[in-house]
């Protein structure tokens, strides 16, 4: 090879490296800047953060995030725009788990790759990461557009004393994923337009028409309706019996009956109360046989077979005037009364104890014997109540609980007929504080609850009933 050719080829070669070796260094360089900077061309929701130190591009980002979540968003179903705002439909921007904002890389040799170049040089647009409350967004959609789900039917309901049908509505089921589509694409454009949003219907089983059609019916149906009962008339008009109509959906079509319950309130309210009379009982005095209250039959409207008769009416439409009201006559009874003892407790000889009168009966089955004035037990010691018998008599005893109070005539009660079951109580003469009796209790005290839970008797008494009521006597408190 002659000196010339070799010359030239060294001057290539060399020209070779120099050029290699200086875009190398502009390449790595590059690499080396842009190592904690944003690629060029890189644009997320239309905003420019190429070239940007990742803080600023954050705080781009933020301020536009911002901006987005408080603008103004339309939203429009069929003729209907209502306002919202991505932040109230529940919609979180966060920029800050951006992937485009910092591209560094540990790689040296970065820039011998060929897709970081094409990356570089590309225009780069991603969407500002985001969030949806799916759940926030359909109730604030339902609530703002005021749709259902569920279809309502039309309904027959009373205002004013006449028929009103209440029209039906179909269910509205909004396209949520399609308004989530179009909510996706203006954050990712970074601009919001208005949304709209596309549904499918459900049908009301009741249609208006349907239920139109039946109040027309009812309303040429019903008539007034005259009921009687000796010279006294009750009306029950076509309004009365709007409020006893049961309404049923059947196929698209709204039938009605007359709800016998219903029929059977309103004729108690305003039929049978003002016709039934209360039967007053003949009250007769056990001991004297006197006659305390006359009494008087009553009366009561048969109300299952009135409520029959008017439903028959109604469905038929046979409307005869007057309609007889069916009453029955409730026949007078008679009642023994006794005026403060228990009668015929026991079919002899036994002791009832009235504690409200204060006054001891000496009864024998239905006959009052005898009675006395008595003093019982007072608030902190009362008498107890129940069914005692009597258990022993002492001439004079002396209380265990009140050591120096001596009771004569002492009749002692037990729970059960043969003694056991006694519990220190008895029915005694007035106490004296002396076992010689000479310091008594006045009888002053009689007929007030004043005693340590015993029962008292004047002294006379108290006598007459030690003498007169043997052990094993039934003692009945009440």
């Amino acid at each position: 090879m002659n000196q010339g050719l070799k010359r030239k080829l060294l001057v290539s070669l060399f020209g070779f490296l120099s050029v290699f070796s200086l875009i190398s260094a502009v390449a790595a360089g590059t690499t080396l800047r842009y190592h904690n900077l944003v690629l060029p061309n890189t644009h997320l929701a239309g905003v420019s953060i190429g070239n940007s130190a990742p803080e600023q591009a954050l705080n781009t980002l933020q301020a536009k995030a911002e901006t987005l979540s408080s603008e103004p968003l339309s939203l429009q179903l069929e003729e209907k725009v209502v306002n919202t705002s991505l932040s109230e439909l529940g919609v979180k921007i966060t920029p800050e788990q951006s992937s485009a904002l910092v591209t560094a890389s540990d790689d040296i040799f970065l820039w011998l790759k060929p897709r970081y170049w094409k990356s570089f040089f590309s225009a780069k647009a991603e969407p500002l990461p985001f969030t949806i409350d799916e759940e926030r967004l359909r109730t604030v959609l339902n609530e703002k557009f005021a749709v259902s789900n569920t279809a309502k039917d039309a309904v027959i309901v009373i205002e004013n004393n006449n028929l009103v049908v209440q029209p039906a509505s179909n269910g509205i089921w909004l396209d949520f994923a399609d308004i989530e589509s179009q909510i996706t694409e203006q954050i990712t454009n970074g601009s919001l337009r208005p949304v709209i949003a596309k549904y499918t219907e459900t049908e009301a089983a009741i249609s208006t028409a349907a239920a139109e059609a039946t109040k027309t019916v009812v309303v040429e149906s019903l008539k007034p309706i005259t009921l009687q009962s000796d010279n006294r008339k009750f009306t029950l008009t076509a309004a009365d019996q709007y409020t006893v109509i049961d309404y049923t959906a059947n196929n698209g079509k709204l039938d009605w009956s007359i709800s016998k319950e219903k029929l059977s309130a309103l004729l108690n309210s305003k039929v049978a109360s003002k016709i039934n009379l209360k039967m007053i009982q003949k009250t007769i005095l056990s001991d004297t046989g006197e006659v305390t209250n006359q009494g008087r039959d009553g009366k009561e409207v048969e109300l299952a077979a009135l409520t029959n008769e008017v439903t028959r009416i109604i469905t038929e439409r046979a409307f005869e005037q007057p309609v007889p009201i069916p009453v029955r006559t409730v026949a007078l009874t008679e009642r023994i009364i006794h005026p403060d003892y228990v009668a015929n407790l026991f079919p002899g000889l036994y002791v009832d104890i009235s504690l409200k009168t204060q006054t001891l009966y000496i009864m024998n089955g239905p006959t009052r014997v005898n009675q006395f004035l008595i003093s019982s037990g007072r608030a902190g010691t009362p008498t107890p109540k129940g069914l005692f018998y009597i258990k022993n008599k002492i001439d004079i005893a002396q209380s265990r609980l009140y050591p120096g109070i001596w009771m004569r005539n002492w009749n002692a009660l037990s729970r059960n007929p043969d003694g056991s079951g006694y519990e220190g109580y008895g029915i005694h003469d007035l106490p004296a504080f002396n076992a010689a009796y000479t310091i008594i209790e006045g009888s002053s005290h009689l007929g007030r609850p004043v005693s340590h839970g015993c029962v008292r008797l004047g002294h006379e008494a108290s006598i007459w009933f030690y003498q007169n009521i043997p052990i094993g006597t039934p003692v009945n408190i009440h």
